[in-house]
């Protein structure tokens, strides 16, 4: 349950211990339906090796996401893009952006007396909430850094906001401090100047799915410049990245730990955004070490490549969107339980055939599991059918290994294969159907009742495993995303379809405004702020108080309104003075408020 992110609480493990209990028959000393403190206390005591530890939220998208063909993919691009390019340590790099703020989002912990429940611990913050400035950190995996590229969320560029941060960094701005395509465009030009990859040296760089990464002139700058972009497959960042692995955890940690000190050194002060680039550098300096870098590189199996550094267990949670196996094929039955053997005086059973039947059943198990995972054609063992015949089972319906296997029911997003718990829940039902068939047959011989072994209910039929419910289709059309060569030629030509579409809606919305404008002006109307048409039935309509028309003038050029207009004119929201709309900067979209209002 933990492998599947579906762990048990305290209070959840002791109440299946009661229902385990119960269902077995077990004599307990419980109450109130849970086991108690002493028995939990003795059974942590049994087991060192289990603890109780506070689990990091993981949305179903990474749990679904996570799956081994998506990850096959992405290294199967990975390996054949270093095997043709010759691409060596220094030459693959991974780039990522985050977001820093003006305010302490994590504070460290801090010493207080007990029994301080009831009082708030509390620390000092800068702001309620901060300023984002997301930056770009980008290494390689010999462990060299590409200087940070920082982004501030603010107007107009000041380069003072530089002071004391990493040697080489670069910045920009924007209006909410996010990356965009052009913006990534500029790190990206920050990017080859430092590298200066060629034709004979190509470099690649390894990234997520983000939509600023897919900005058309980004990826034929990259092509024009020898750089090959391979993003990682969606969902997966939180295991395949190697900066989320290995740098941004430090970098947070210290980040939060130079605010601290900062706040303590300045008491009373607010952080600015002219101060986060130095409590930035300090982080930064102690987080982007070699030793980080080559870490995060070989934990997530991209140098030296390594498709199996994650183990079955890491791929267990997205077997959770598994779809059960519909088929009307028979099942061969391969194994056995002892859960619904009756009483041996009614069965019984020879200890000799148990043994026997043990050994078939193990080597069942082996040929069924690989027919299962394999999907290939299998017969049973021929021991397994002289074992029947001699139970008397010579008419026993078994397929033929002409029929094929049963083919599963694959996830709606990817091509996984079954799951462990499908397997064995088929493998559960059918080893029933065996035990059955052998226990009720009349040629077996009698057994002492202490030599038949029957196995109770077991955890996991109290409490099955979840499976995730099959969702009905919607409406809505969303392209599944994978692991791509974003420079390669289809990647780019379907950007460039995007961008085409996205003209020819601008070019459009363009044309309907000219009309409108054209519209208004020959029917002798005003362009007011809300973009609506303001018609002047006559002259004499007052305009602005107890003005007219005739005492209507630009406050700008100072010209008269005529009748009709020979001009497009505007009034302001605030001091509802009218002026000719080419004497503003207006765009004719939202409200309008003119140069001695604004």
């Amino acid at each position: 349950m933990d492998s599947l992110f579906y762990g048990l609480t305290r209070q959840e493990f002791c109440s299946l211990v009661y229902q385990y209990a119960e269902a077995n028959k077990i004599p307990h000393p419980f109450k109130n339906n849970i086991a108690g403190d002493d028995w939990y206390k003795s059974f942590r005591k049994r087991h060192p090796d289990l603890c109780l530890r506070q689990p990091e939220p993981t949305s179903v998208a990474r749990a679904r996401g996570f799956n081994r063909p998506q990850v096959e993919r992405f290294f199967d691009l990975l390996e054949d893009q270093i095997d043709k390019n010759q691409v060596d340590v220094t030459r693959i790099y991974n780039v990522d952006e985050t977001g820093i703020q003006t305010t302490s989002n994590k504070p460290p912990k801090v010493l207080t007396k007990t029994g301080q429940k009831k009082r708030q611990v509390g620390v000092i913050s800068s702001v309620e909430r901060g300023k984002l400035t997301t930056v770009v950190c980008c290494c390689n995996a010999a462990g060299s850094f590409i200087p940070p590229f920082m982004i501030f969320g603010r107007k107009r560029m000041n380069f003072r906001l530089l002071d004391g941060s990493p040697p080489g960094t670069v910045a920009t701005c924007t209006d909410n401090g996010w990356i965009s395509g052009p913006t990534f465009l500029e790190w990206l030009r920050h990017f080859v100047a430092v590298t200066r990859p060629t034709k004979e040296k190509k470099v690649i760089l390894v990234m997520d799915n983000h939509v600023s990464h897919k900005y058309l002139p980004v990826l034929e700058y990259a092509s024009e410049n020898n750089v090959i972009f391979i993003s990682l497959a969606p969902h997966t960042t939180h295991r395949t990245q190697p900066l989320d692995r290995c740098i941004y955890g430090p970098l947070k940690t210290y980040f939060e730990q130079a605010v601290s000190v900062f706040q303590r050194g300045h008491v009373g002060r607010i952080i600015s955004q002219f101060d986060v680039a130095k409590l930035f550098g300090e982080a930064y300096l102690k987080a982007a070490s070699p030793q980080n870098a080559v870490r995060g590189f070989e934990s997530t199996g991209i140098w030296p490549t390594n498709r199996h550094i994650f183990s079955d267990a890491d791929y267990l949670p997205s077997a959770m969107t598994d779809r059960p196996l519909k088929s009307n094929s028979p099942i061969i039955p391969t194994l056995a339980t002892y859960e619904d053997i009756p009483d041996s005086s009614t069965n019984p059973l020879t200890h000799t055939t148990v043994a026997q039947l043990n050994d078939v059943i193990a080597s069942a198990r082996v040929a069924e599991a690989a027919n299962i995972h394999e999907e290939s054609e299998c017969d049973l063992p021929i021991e397994y059918t002289d074992f029947l015949e001699q139970l008397g089972y010579e008419s026993l319906q078994i397929p033929s290994h002409h029929t094929p296997p049963p083919t599963p029911r694959l996830s709606v997003d990817s091509d996984r294969t079954v799951s462990p718990s499908i397997i064995d829940q088929i493998i559960l039902n059918s080893e029933r159907s065996l035990v059955e068939n052998v226990i009720n047959s009349e040629t077996v011989a009698t057994v002492e009742p202490n030599q038949v072994n029957i196995t109770t209910l077991t955890p996991l039929d109290i409490r099955p495993v979840p499976k995730q419910a099959e969702t009905t289709k919607t409406a809505r059309k969303r392209k599944i995303q994978k692991a791509e060569i974003l420079t390669s030629t289809p990647i780019k030509m379907q950007q460039r379809e995007i961008e085409c579409k996205k003209q020819k809606a601008i070019k459009k919305k363009a044309a309907n405004v000219t009309v409108t404008k054209k519209k208004v002006a020959s029917k002798g109307a005003t362009a007011p702020s809300s973009g609506k048409v303001k018609k002047v039935s006559n002259r004499n309509k007052k305009l602005n108080g107890n003005k007219s028309a005739d005492d209507v003038i630009c406050v700008f050029c100072h010209g008269r309104y005529t009748e009709p207009p020979n001009e497009d004119w505007i009034k302001c929201d605030d001091c509802q003075c009218w002026v000719h709309e080419s004497c503003t900067d207006y765009i004719g979209v939202g409200a309008y408020f003119c140069d001695l209002c604004h």
